[in-house]
């Protein structure tokens, strides 16, 4: 379920900047025709001709690009949900898709219900009884209970009495075997605990070095992205924008727009890294209570 979910993430931000780079394309195209005309009546040379059609091109490239990847990940998401690669399928993405969602305090409980430390501590257990077992056996033990016998063809049913005597190693061999069968289950488990801790720890240190980028990223070039944008557009509208600024300003909006989607999508999958780390995602978040979960 967190792969899927992070599979709606990686679509959603694909899809919005293949939206991103068609706008910007649009423009290379405005940009280049208004440049070509300008090439005809003198006022720019070769060069600006050939920087526009450049960067038209490369625009164009990435929008493939981009198209490309956005394919391949909705295939990803068919083999996720076991469909065949050519299923009539479109992802249905919500607002939701690229929210960057809650994530909880870390919690013992919740990290010790992990599927692997609950097996962990499965084995130990059943290691545990494997040990009691063996030390009950090493004193004299009865067994009362029923008897089939056949005496020359003729079946007869009675009650048996059996008595076992471990009269020499008082079953010693079997008591080690187990207690190290239980050291190791102890220890597994141990190595579980430690290693899912850690998972958690670094899944938290990766979201917070996400969150810290995206903070920067707004206060610095977000917060001017838009005002250069519209400041570009009337330029080119008033015929008095460079070439070079004019190209330079364009690809240099599109790159913080695109980072801020790159960041906001590796915050979702770090949130959701960190929650499968810790546990906290096994709760069926449709349900009314939180003691109901998912089967």
């Amino acid at each position: 379920l967190a792969d899927v979910r992070g599979r709606f993430a990686q679509i959603a931000r694909l899809r919005a900047e293949e939206d991103l780079l068609g706008e910007l394309a649009s423009s290379s195209e405005r940009i280049l025709g208004w440049i070509e005309g300008l090439e005809g009546t003198g006022a720019v040379d070769a060069v600006a001709s050939f920087l526009a059609r450049a960067e038209r091109d490369e625009v164009v490239s990435d929008l493939e690009r981009v198209r490309a990847a956005s394919a391949a990940a909705r295939r990803e998401l068919l083999l996720l949900l076991g469909l065949m690669p050519n299923a009539e399928l479109l992802p249905v993405l919500d607002a939701t898709a690229l929210a960057i969602p809650e994530l909880p305090e870390p919690g013992r409980e919740a990290i010790l219900g992990l599927p692997a430390l609950l097996a962990a501590e499965a084995d130990h257990a059943a290691a545990d009884a494997a040990l009691r077992l063996a030390i009950a056996r090493q004193y004299p033990g009865l067994r009362l209970g029923p008897e089939f016998e056949s005496d020359r063809g003729e079946p007869s049913i009675g009650i048996g009495l059996g008595i076992r005597l471990p009269l020499f190693d008082r079953n010693r061999g079997a008591i080690a075997a187990a207690e190290a069968a239980r050291a190791a289950a102890r220890d597994r488990y141990r190595t579980a605990l430690l290693e899912a801790s850690h998972a958690e720890a670094r899944a938290r240190d990766e979201l917070a070095a996400a969150q810290r980028q995206l903070e920067l990223h707004r206060q610095g070039a977000v917060r001017d992205a838009d005002r250069a944008g519209r400041a570009l557009a009337l330029r080119l509208e008033a015929g008095r924008a460079e070439v070079i600024e004019l190209l330079t300003g364009q690809r240099a909006i599109a790159r913080t727009r695109v980072r801020t989607l790159e960041l906001e999508e590796r915050i979702v999958l770090a949130t959701i890294r960190a929650a499968v780390a810790g546990g906290l995602v096994r709760r069926d978040p449709a349900a009314n209570t939180n003691e109901e979960r998912n089967p």
